[in-house]
């Protein structure tokens, strides 16, 4: 069962990428495109619910994180993020981890000194009218136009005790009272085609992911059920709104009555915009939109400042079978603790490649965690003491050979990573995350 599991995961992996599938359709229509795919009404369900405190209106879709399929509840998630006033050892004591709301910006004190409400309203316009034509020099909105980043994130945990609620709605929750109950009510409703009314029923597969012993010789299994949540983070930095443009998408285009261009499209629901994904040192607005293969992209530098299940303040390692994760292209550890796509390693591969992007071939962030809710995935690998003899040697060699060269690319990857030491590792067993 544990295999069969493993086997469907990596089918789902081979068919695509992980990302939305699809939302919930309400007609078809005489050619494909008629129908709904990860755009209906709006594009992954989403709509507006200013009538709600903090809240970000987005109805149910389906989607594949590293190869789980699931389905979301009607979302409406509130705008909260990862509280960073807790210690690490708070943040994974309690499940769901920690929330806080997000806080507005302040009003411009050229508004609040404006006068009466209409000579407010007038100033703020000017804010605004320069948000929209992105000049600073008519009013420098930056900061006050913050940008915040959301995003969905999956993980097996524990499929013991009761069933919490993923994340705060003020206008949905999970209609289940068990795990057990959520799966029976799902699983009927897919037989005969219904929806739920409420749209409070999100399908979170459950998955032998190991087995218990249970001392006398004889076995269980042991039960992983998946969670997701979304959750937002203030980022740490302005983003033009010329990094945005529509995304080319025809069935989008033709989907309802009359045909419609990629400007038409941008003053819908139904938009989805490509973030440029030229890195920040490189930017420049009016350089043409990039062409061709990458690497690591601007999106890349955004997700490694979103937490993961150890909070804010996590700070960790991946230093599976004997090896660990650097910064792409760096002279760093990686903080495995946000989430990240691209990484170097000291030790090249079979291809003698020292750069590396997670996953087989899918456009996928991780991130790892001590939370003792996640249900833990491990395996043993012998590493030998001549082994890390030598790689301990090999570290030293290259750290007197690249000093003073750490900023040239063709030594960054052959530094030793900061915390990196390999001395005093332990021989034999060397448990690896997943």
């Amino acid at each position: 069962l544990i295999s069969y599991e493993t086997r469907i995961q990596q089918r789902v992996r081979e068919q695509g990428q992980s990302g939305v599938t699809f939302v919930r359709a309400y007609g078809q229509g005489t050619d494909a495109y008629h129908s709904s795919s990860h755009t209906g009404g709006g594009a992954i369900g989403l709509h507006n619910h200013a009538n709600f405190h903090h809240t970000m209106g987005m109805g149910e879709f389906g989607a594949v994180l590293n190869g789980v399929q699931f389905s979301t509840r009607h979302n409406d998630y509130s705008l909260v993020e990862p509280d960073d006033s807790l210690t690490v050892a708070q943040y994974t004591s309690s499940w769901p981890p920690k929330a806080k709301n997000v806080n507005y910006p302040e009003v411009p004190p050229s508004v609040t000194a404006a006068g009466n409400p209409d000579a407010q309203a007038t100033e703020m316009r000017e804010y605004f009218r320069a948000f929209h034509t992105q000049n600073v020099t008519h009013r420098d909105f930056r900061d006050y136009f913050k940008p915040v980043m959301c995003y969905l994130e999956g993980a097996w945990v524990e499929a013991q005790g009761d069933l919490a609620e993923p994340f705060a709605s003020e206008r949905h929750h999970v209609d289940a009272d068990s795990w057990s109950d959520l799966n029976d009510k799902t699983n009927f409703l897919f037989q005969n085609g219904q929806k739920n009314n409420q749209e409070n029923l999100p399908f979170l597969p459950t998955a032998i992911r190991s087995m218990l012993e249970n001392g006398d010789d004889t076995f269980e299994p042991h039960l992983a059920q998946w969670f997701y949540r979304i959750t937002c983070k203030p980022l740490n930095q302005h983003i033009s709104t010329k990094r945005f443009r529509v995304r080319n998408e025809l069935h989008v285009q033709l989907k309802f009555s009359k045909p419609a261009t990629r400007e038409m499209v941008a003053k819908t629901p139904r938009a989805l915009f490509d973030l440029n994904p030229t890195a920040e040192s490189r930017w420049k607005e009016d350089a043409p939109w990039p062409k061709g293969q990458t690497t690591y992209e601007f999106i890349d530098s955004l997700m490694e400042q979103l937490s993961g299940f150890d909070g804010p303040n996590g700070d960790l390692l991946d230093t599976s079978f004997g090896s660990t994760c650097g910064k792409f292209k760096g002279t760093q550890a990686l903080n495995t603790a946000k989430y990240s796509r691209y990484y170097s390693m000291l030790e090249k591969d079979a291809m003698g490649r020292t750069e590396k992007k997670r996953a087989f071939n899918d456009y996928m962030f991780a991130a790892q965690t001590t939370h003792k809710k996640v249900n833990p995935q491990k395996v043993c690998a012998q590493l030998s003491e001549d082994a890390l003899k030598r790689a301990t040697q090999r570290d030293k060699d290259h750290t007197t050979e690249c000093s003073g060269l750490k900023s040239q690319d063709a030594c960054s990857t052959h530094t030793q990573w900061d915390k990196a030491e390999l001395d005093g590792e332990a021989v034999g067993a060397k448990c690896a995350w997943a």
